[in-house]
C-alpha cells in the first residue's frame, strides 16, 4: 500500500516555488519512491522521496527518508489558487486526490538598520512586474511610503525577478533621540509586516554637524514640497479643466491625446475622403 501527501507549496530564494510532502510504500518503507506532482494533466514536478523528515521517523514510517522538496516547472503569471495531486511516477498509483493550495503572493524582508537607515525588500512573487508600495512605521505610527524598486544584485541573482525590488528609509530626524523606538515595513494597503518589529536607540550626539544640516535641508525641502502638493490640490480642484480645453483657454504641450484636430494634420491626409454621394 502506497502513501503520501503534499504538505504545502512556498516561494523558496534560489529555488522558486517548491512542492514539499512524502511519499512511502508501506510494503517496503525501506525503499524511496519516484512522485509526479501533476496540475490537471501535466507533470509539473517530478523526483525522489528521499529526504529525511523527524515526523516520519517518529511516526515509525521506515527510517524517514520518504520526504520530498520539488521545484515547479512552471508558474502562471498571477494565479494564486492551483490544484495539484500526486502519484507514483513507476505505476501512476494516486497517492493524493486533486487539491486546492493557495499560494503566498507578497513577501518581503527588513533586513537591517544601517546607519540611519531601514534597508530591506518586497515582491509580488506571482507577478514580478508588479511593483509594490511599502511603508515604514515607527512606534505604529505610518511615517512614510514609497516604492520597494531599488535594484539588489542579491535578489536577482537568486532568481527574484529583474532584482528591482529594494527599499532604503532614512529615519527622520526627530526619532534619533535617544529614545527607544520600535521599527516595522507594512506593504502598503494589506496588514502583511516585512518580518518583525525591530527595536532601536539612535543617539542624537552620535550625529556630526554635517548629518544635522543635511536632515534640516531635507526636512526644509519636504515641508516645501508638501506645500507645493497642497496648493496644487486646492487651486487644480477649483479649475474646470473639461471647459477650459474646449474653449482652448489651457495650453497643454506634449499631451498628443488632447491636440486640436483640423483638416490639414498630417495623420488625416490618409483617411479616405467622405462625400455626399458616398453616404
Amino acid at each position: 500500500m502506497r502513501r503520501g501527501s503534499i504538505d504545502k507549496i512556498a516561494f523558496e530564494v534560489g529555488r522558486g516555488w517548491v512542492v514539499r510532502g512524502w511519499a512511502v510504500d508501506l510494503a517496503d518503507p525501506e525503499a524511496n519512491l519516484q512522485v509526479e506532482i501533476l496540475e490537471g494533466a501535466d507533470v509539473v514536478a517530478a523526483g525522489p522521496a528521499a529526504d529525511f523528515r523527524a515526523d516520519l521517523a517518529d511516526a515509525a514510517i521506515g527510517k524517514g527518508y520518504h520526504g520530498f522538496s520539488l521545484p515547479l516547472k512552471r508558474q502562471e503569471k498571477g494565479k494564486k489558487a492551483r490544484v495539484f495531486s500526486l502519484r507514483s511516477a513507476d505505476n501512476s498509483t494516486p497517492l493524493v486526490s486533486p487539491t486546492m493550495f493557495i499560494l503566498e503572493q507578497l513577501i518581503g524582508h527588513v533586513d537591517a538598520i544601517e546607519g540611519l537607515f531601514v534597508v530591506g525588500w518586497a515582491c509580488d512573487l506571482l507577478d514580478f512586474a508588479n511593483k509594490l508600495c511599502v511603508e515604514l512605521l515607527i512606534d505604529g505610527e505610518m511615517i512614510e511610503r514609497l516604492d520597494a524598486d531599488r535594484f539588489r544584485h542579491d535578489l536577482a541573482d537568486h532568481g527574484i525577478g529583474s532584482g528591482a525590488y529594494g527599499f532604503r528609509f532614512l529615519i527622520p530626524r526627530s526619532f534619533v533621540d535617544g529614545v527607544r523606538h520600535r521599527i516595522a515595513v507594512r506593504i502598503t494597503n494589506t496588514e502583511i509586516l516585512l518580518g518583525t518589529t525591530i527595536a532601536v536607540t539612535l543617539k542624537p550626539e552620535r550625529l556630526t554637524a554635517t548629518l544635522r544640516r543635511l536632515y534640516y535641508q531635507r526636512e526644509a525641502i519636504l515641508q516645501h514640497m508638501a506645500s507645493i502638493n497642497e496648493g496644487l490640490l486646492k487651486d487644480g480642484s477649483d479649475l474646470d479643466l473639461r471647459s477650459a480645453i474646449l474653449a482652448n483657454e489651457l495650453e497643454l504641450e506634449d499631451i498628443q491625446s488632447l491636440r486640436s484636430v483640423n483638416s490639414g494634420d498630417p495623420s488625416l491626409r490618409s483617411l479616405p475622403k467622405v462625400s455626399a454621394e458616398s453616404l
